[in-house]
């Protein structure tokens, strides 16, 4: 999960125009961004009630998402 992190941390700074090094501290609304991206993936695969109703490792278990 870490490394998927780390990948959508480095997408969210390349949307917003700055270089895409990747840090390893994650600030409080850099954390959310990444977390908000992270659920939207699962719910671009899984309807929203259905994952809602699932646990995170059920979530994996559907998709092709292996964080």
């Amino acid at each position: 999960m870490e490394a998927y992190l780390k990948y959508l941390r480095s997408n969210v700074q390349q949307e917003e125009n700055k270089t895409a090094q990747v840090e390893d501290t994650v600030k409080t609304e850099d954390s959310v961004k990444v977390e908000a991206e992270y659920l939207r993936s699962i719910y671009k695969v899984l309807p929203r009630e259905r994952a809602l109703q699932m646990t995170l490792r059920q979530t994996k278990a559907h998709t092709s998402i292996r964080p």
